[in-house]
């Protein structure tokens, strides 16, 4: 499931950007996942569905139902880390 975040925890997220020369890159903060995620302004303005593959090799596909801007911060509830209270969220960041 994917969900919008309210503006105080996508300021926290897109502050915590982080760097890598992959198209795109993983950050784990405790139990949950940022994945930056490097997407073209056409595919933004299209409203294409974004392709991963997660750290344990599985490839996920996400429908995106708004337009993008940098700002944009979506969560899938969880894809994050595995730990002792169940798993965290992933956060996908996008890099336009």
């Amino acid at each position: 499931e994917i969900k919008s975040l309210d503006a105080k925890t996508q300021t926290s997220l897109l502050n915590s950007r982080g760097a890598s020369e992959k198209n795109h890159s993983f950050k784990r903060i405790g139990k949950d996942l940022v994945l930056n995620y490097k997407i073209s302004l056409a595919n933004c303005i299209e409203g294409c569905p974004i392709l991963f593959t997660t750290l344990d090799g599985r490839h996920l596909t996400c429908a995106i139902d708004e337009l993008i801007s940098p700002a944009t911060c979506k969560q899938v509830l969880n894809e994050g880390m595995p730990s002792e209270g169940g798993k965290g969220n992933l956060f996908i960041k996008f890099d336009i």
